[in-house]
This record gives structure tokens, C-alpha cells and sequence, in this order.
């Protein structure tokens, strides 16, 4: 069974759905659904997993000449 994988896909046929980001999960950005393949036709359970990463860095001084 796919776990973990970067587009969703269905664990009865393989068929992976390439527009990910169209699938209603509910409101937030993680969710579990049961969702219909678009290749066979089989409902599955569907989840979202998110992971958010932050980078900063000092905003560089201008130099006055």
C-alpha cells in the first residue's frame, strides 16, 4: 500500500492523480477522505500530510559610499 508518496495513488490499481492539489480535503491543509480513483473507479482512503519548513536570514545593510 502507497504510504508517504508525492501525489496521491490509488492502492487497488496503481493509478496515480496527477492534480492533487483539485482533491477536497476539508478546510486546513491536512485531511483523510475516501476518495474515488479516476482510473478504476474504486473508492480508498485518502490522506494529506503536511510539512512546512522555514528559512531566514538578516536583510543585507545598504552600503553607503
Amino acid at each position: 500500500m502507497p504510504s508517504y508518496t508525492d501525489q496521491p495513488t490509488c492502492p487497488i490499481c496503481g493509478h496515480v492523480e496527477s492534480n492533487a492539489w483539485e482533491i477536497n480535503f476539508g478546510p486546513g491543509m491536512e485531511g483523510d477522505i475516501e476518495h474515488d480513483c479516476g482510473a478504476c473507479g474504486e473508492t480508498y482512503f485518502l490522506s494529506r500530510h503536511v510539512s512546512v519548513s522555514y528559512s531566514s536570514k538578516p536583510i543585507a545593510e545598504e552600503v553607503t559610499q
